[in-house]
Parts: structure tokens; sequence; C-alpha cells
């Protein structure tokens, strides 16, 4: 799948290798977002195709890109609940009028609550799915009283479908300190790696952190261990996150933009760290390609076959909030050249603090038009 270009033709459902870019929920620097914005990422079949890999803005007739509530700062994963059926779950954030929220929505035919609560409000919290999708780990964020946490909490769709998460969401291994606004990736199906973030130190205010973790074993999320990785270049908050492939067995770990210690200002700077086929990652982080702009609180997306990772929206200047409308994606098309590409087509309101996800075609989101 190559980047995004923008569509010049019309389409109405999508084919069997095409996927949708969401990006749902935020802030537009006055209040939190209930809108839903949709990408389609267009399959190279279509004719009249200028390039592989167009991007397409939709839209949808129905309630079901909205949110019953305008939240921002939240996590969110795609779960699997059946072979062909997929559906966005978005936890936590802030709310408009509420504050902060211990709910989780699941999109069906709209943003639905699903029954019961989190153990805990968490802003600015982190989360990943595991065992191919059924499972989903919340981590860390900071509580109702800006506490920052180091617990974490899972459930699968097994407990999710017997009583919602009333009950069902499990306490899992604890983070190696409390943090926010961290990003925690999966580089393969049994190692999980946690990188970056802040936290609130009592004695002198907001403290960001340049630290990396890895945990390996199929059950990390119920009674794993940390392990010390290999510290960032630049202590970062609020970066995008990911994992892309890098040639033909190596991967890439993705840490793009934040705020950085160094200056408390957004940066540009991305720095890779290197994992073999094995699983193995390498001694030390490097400088990847910067991104074209300095950008901090943008949603981030891989796609399931790590060809590609997506930063829509953000913010670019820390100390005045000026948005950022454009979506930016990442390659690796050789084993020594990564390139970051702006899209086209952009965001049509400014959103950060938003959550991203790819959503696979069939089922879920069904009579959307998408155009150029």
């Amino acid at each position: 799948m190559l980047c995004l270009k923008k569509s010049k033709i019309n389409i109405i459902g999508l084919l069997d290798d095409e996927s949708i870019l969401m990006v749902s929920t935020g802030s537009d620097g006055f209040g939190a977002i209930s809108d839903t914005d949709a990408f389609a990422i267009l399959s190279p079949k279509r004719q009249n195709m200028t390039s592989p890999g167009t991007l397409s803005k939709c839209q949808h007739t129905s309630e079901q890109l909205r949110s019953p509530i305008t939240l921002y700062m939240a996590t969110g994963q795609l779960m699997k609940f059946a072979d062909n059926f997929h559906t966005p779950l978005i936890c936590g954030g802030i709310m408009q009028d509420d504050g902060a929220n211990r709910q989780c929505y699941q999109m069906l035919n709209s943003f639905l609550p699903v029954g019961g609560t989190m153990t805990s409000t968490r802003i600015g919290a982190a989360s990943v799915v595991l065992n191919a999708g059924t499972t989903i780990w919340i981590t860390g964020g900071y509580d109702q009283y800006d506490i920052d946490l180091d617990t974490t909490e899972w459930t699968d769709v097994s407990l999710m479908a017997q009583s919602g998460l009333e009950g069902m969401l499990q306490e899992g291994t604890s983070l190696p300190k409390a943090l926010a606004f961290h990003c925690l990736e999966m580089i393969d199906n049994d190692m999980t790696i946690l990188y970056g973030g802040e936290y609130l130190d009592p004695y002198v205010g907001l403290g960001l952190v340049q630290d990396s973790w890895i945990m390996s074993g199929l059950n990390n999320h119920r009674n794993g261990q940390w392990i010390p990785g290999p510290p960032m270049w630049l202590a970062r908050s609020l970066h995008g996150c990911g994992v892309v492939k890098r040639g033909t067995n190596n991967k890439v770990v993705v840490a793009a933009g934040g705020i950085s210690k160094a200056h408390e200002t957004a940066t540009d700077k991305v720095e890779f760290l290197e994992v073999d086929s094995d699983g193995n990652a390498f001694s030390s982080w490097y400088l990847g390609p910067q991104l074209p702009i300095s950008l901090y609180a943008a949603s981030s997306a891989s796609t399931d076959d790590q060809s590609s990772l997506f930063l829509a929206g953000g913010r670019i200047s820390y100390a005045t909030g000026e948005p950022s409308f454009s979506i930016f994606c990442l390659q690796c098309e050789l084993s020594t050249y990564c390139q970051w590409t702006k899209s086209n087509e952009e965001l049509p309101f400014t959103r950060a603090y938003s959550v991203a996800m790819l959503l696979p075609p069939g089922g879920l989101l069904t009579g959307l038009v998408c155009n150029g």
C-alpha cells in the first residue's frame, strides 16, 4: 500500500483489499468533538486510478460516525468479535460537560455505551489489542484528580459478550512507573513495547520520559514483567506511535514528534528502534526522517500489514495551540530509505487528542460515499 493522494472518483462501498482510516473524537481547540472523519484507502484495482493507495474523503448519511458524547484524550482500538466482524471501542478521556470519563463506547449502528465502566477514569491512557484483536489492554493515564496512574486493566470479547464491561474488566500488569500520553505498541504476537510519556512530580511538576520497556509473552497483560529497553534520545510525550516494516525482515518502532523536554515545545524529531525478524530489539534508538512540521497530539494508526503509519491532525505550536489539518504517512520502501508523505486530503476541521484506527472493508461501515 502506497501513501495517500487525493481521489478523483466516487465510490459506494469498498473492495475486499481496501480499508478505512477513521479519526474520531478529539478537540478543536474550543471544545470536544463528537463527529468522526473517515477516509477510504483505495485499491489500485479500481479503474481510472492515477496512483495506487489513493485517499478519498467519505460521507455517511446516518448517525453511525457520531459519538453520543463529545470526548477527547480518549484511547481506542479495533476489536475482533467474529471472523468477519470488527468494531471500534473507544474508552476514557474527558467529556465536554462532565469531566473525566470511565465509560467505553462501541461503534455498531452508532457509537453506543458498553455496559459497566472502567475501574478508573483514564485521561491520556494508551491501549493495545492482543490475541489477534480479541483482547484490549488499557494502561496508565491521569485520573479525575490529575494523579498519574501505573495501573492497567483488560477485557476480551468473550467477557464483553456475556455482560458488557460490568465486572468484566480485569486488573492487568502494572506499568513500570505511572505514565500518561505514552506509547504502547505490539511489535509481534507476543512482544509489547512501552515508550515515552509524562508524569507529575509533586516537587518539580511535569516530567517527560525517554525510557522504553519491553515485555514478551502471550499473557503479558495479565502477569508479565517489564524489562528496561534502550532509552530514546529525546524525552517526549504526546508523540505519534506505530510499527512499520523496514526491508524484508526487520521492523522499526516509531516515535514521531510530541512535546520535547529540551524546549517544552512541539518537535519534528523522529526516532526509530530497529527490531529483527526474531523479535530482538537493537541496542539503541536512532534518528529517522523528520516530520514535515513540528507536531504533537496527533492521532496515529498503522496498517495491519505494518506497511504504513498514518498521523492525523494534532497541533503545531505548544505555545499557541496552532492546529494541523494534515494527514502524514510513513513508509520504508527500501531497507535503507524511509519517508513521510503529506496527503493531498486534509481533515475538514482541526482535531487534536483524537483516536485513529484502520477499519477493514465490509459489514461495519456500509453505504459510504467517498470522493475527492
